[in-house]
């Protein structure tokens, strides 16, 4: 299989992505911008990899990115092997996959407003006819127009 990584299973979880991401933000306590953090570190892995988001693997993905925004983006977070169980994995597995999306995503964590920003347009735009407030998600700062067309949404691969 041309596109596996460290991030795929063997076999596609049983838990869907929908109740896998209900279960993380019940627990992890993560902010909502760390959520968004988080789709964009999966943007910045499929577009360096080029590996699709499949639902193989877009589980150990998710719980391994929510973890680096968490320590990056939140003022309190937790260890690894919290969000390891959170996450349905070993302690052992969430530092290797940690270390690995990090290294490919070139450790290129930082998020610029304008990046930040194009993605709460994006969703607003998918999801317009929601109810729910985006004023807490807007972030203030200056960044070009450049960096604002650099951004893709996450497309789940079919």
């Amino acid at each position: 299989h041309a596109h596996q990584s460290r991030f795929h299973s063997s076999r596609i979880p049983q838990i869907s992505m929908w109740d896998y991401l209900h279960r993380i933000a019940r627990y992890s306590h993560c902010s909502p911008e760390c959520i968004l953090i988080t789709i964009i570190y999966l943007d910045r892995y499929v577009e360096r990899t080029r590996i699709p988001l499949t639902f193989r693997n877009i589980h150990r993905l998710t719980i391994t990115a929510v973890t680096v925004a968490a320590k990056l983006r939140d003022d309190v977070y937790y260890a690894n092997s919290y969000y390891a169980s959170i996450g349905g994995v070993t302690v052992q597995e969430m530092n290797i996959l940690e270390l690995e999306l990090l290294t490919n995503i070139d450790w290129v964590t930082w998020v610029e407003p304008s990046e930040y920003n194009l993605y709460v347009a994006q969703l607003v735009r998918r999801f317009s006819n929601d109810t729910t407030q985006t004023g807490t998600l807007q972030c203030t700062g200056t960044g070009g127009a450049e960096d604002e067309a650099a951004a893709t949404p996450v497309v789940p691969a079919q």
